[in-house]
This record gives structure tokens, C-alpha cells and sequence, in this order.
């Protein structure tokens, strides 16, 4: 069974290239939905969602999503050993692709998961679940 996008590609070329009718191209209706604009939060908006998220391991968590430009499941399965202060930078292992990458690190940034380390004294994961040999799940994040 074809899609709509292939019948009207195909109906396209019937009329365009069969027919010669290039005209009644523009009659023929696309199913694609048209691209939607993103929503770009202000900074005010960015902080106020921020400190609205109770429980501090989440909130450092899509502290550090938003700040490294990280997926959420990045950041769940970031350990301690991946925060790299001397360079500035934080290893993301099995990232899209199963990739390994490197983001920046900003001071600010640091500065709150240093915050976080003392409080917390994470090991094995930075944001631990709720059994603490696993990361915490995208889910509750």
C-alpha cells in the first residue's frame, strides 16, 4: 500500500512529465504538515521552569540538559568520571548513533554539579535511580 507521500509524487509526475501539464501540480494537495515553529523559552521562563522542579537531582539534571545541549537520556546515563574540569569538558558515551562525543563544559555549570557532588556524593552514576546501581530513568526525568 503507498503512502500519500508517494501517490502524490506520483500524481506530480503524472501530470507534470505524462500530461506536460506542469499547472496542475499546484492543485495537487500535500499530506505533509507544515513545519511548525520551535518554541523558544526566554531566560526568565527557562529559570522559573527550573526552579519549579522539586527534587534536586532532577533539577540538576535538565539544568545540565539545557546547559550542555544534551539529550535527556545523555544526561541520565552521565557518570562522575565523564565531568572533565581540567579540560572544561564532559564525555557523552553511546550518544545518538552509539557515538562517543564530546560538549563543552561551562563554569556555571561546573560550579552546580560541584554543588551537587557535595551534597549527594554520587558513585557509580551522577544522577542515580532509585536503586542507586542504576541511572535514573528519562521518564521521571
Amino acid at each position: 500500500m503507498p503512502t500519500s507521500s508517494q501517490v502524490t509524487r506520483a500524481l506530480c509526475f503524472f501530470y507534470a512529465v505524462t500530461l506536460g501539464r506542469k499547472e496542475a501540480i499546484e492543485n495537487i494537495i500535500s499530506a505533509h504538515e507544515p513545519i511548525k515553529q520551535l518554541l523558544v523559552l526566554s531566560e526568565e521562563e527557562v529559570a522559573r521552569f527550573l526552579e519549579a522542579v522539586p527534587v534536586l537531582r532532577n533539577r540538576v539534571a535538565l539544568v545540565t540538559a539545557y546547559a550542555a545541549g544534551l539529550r535527556v537520556g545523555e544526561v541520565s546515563r552521565l557518570k562522575p568520571g565523564a565531568i572533565d574540569s581540567r579540560r572544561m569538558l564532559i564525555l557523552i558515551t553511546a550518544s545518538k548513533g552509539g557515538k562517543h562525543r564530546y560538549v563543552m563544559l561551562s563554569p556555571r555549570l561546573l560550579s552546580t554539579l560541584r554543588s551537587y557532588w557535595c551534597l549527594t556524593k554520587p558513585r557509580h552514576w551522577l544522577f542515580p535511580g532509585g536503586d542507586p546501581d542504576n541511572p535514573v530513568s528519562v521518564a521521571t526525568l
